[in-house]
């Protein structure tokens, strides 16, 4: 069983962590983006992958190294939504290089919930959230953003 210590090592290393923006769907009314967490870990090894999987959950993705012809197969577990806030939450208080960014993610979920919008018979659509949520929602996916920067 891997530790929360390892994982966080792990994602500390080959690990992304932020806020993705979704471009809004006109089909379903929404007039502004959506904005999703993600927890994103890529590596060589599919294994290691896999046991995080068992823990969190996720999708493994596998991926072609196009780049050179001998480099090895490239494998991604990718997490979004709710359930990319509950890893988060579970590592916070283990993460060093990325603890940064796991609390500014955090904090967007404690002000302003994980969805855009909510469906049934409450309201749907971005149009019906204020204009000063989504400036704030924007600002914390720019500072992801920018954290998430090679060289910094």
């Amino acid at each position: 069983m891997l530790t929360k210590d390892y994982i966080a090592g792990f994602t500390d290393g080959e690990g992304y962590i932020s806020i993705r923006k979704v471009k809004p769907v006109r089909k379903q009314g929404d007039i502004s983006p959506r904005y999703n967490p993600v927890f994103y870990i890529g590596n060589t090894n599919e294994k290691i992958l896999k046991e995080i999987k068992k823990v969190y959950g996720g999708f493994i993705h596998k991926r072609k190294a196009n780049i050179k012809r001998n480099w090895k197969i490239y494998y991604s577990l990718t997490i979004v939504g709710p359930k990319a806030f509950s890893v988060l939450e579970d590592l916070k208080n283990h993460l060093i290089v990325k603890k940064h960014i796991a609390e500014k993610i955090l904090e967007y979920k404690k002000y302003f919930g994980w969805k855009s919008y909510k469906r049934g018979n409450q309201y749907k659509g971005n149009h019906t959230i204020p204009k000063e949520i989504l400036k704030k929602r924007n600002e914390i996916y720019e500072w992801c953003k920018n954290a998430n920067k090679r060289g910094l």
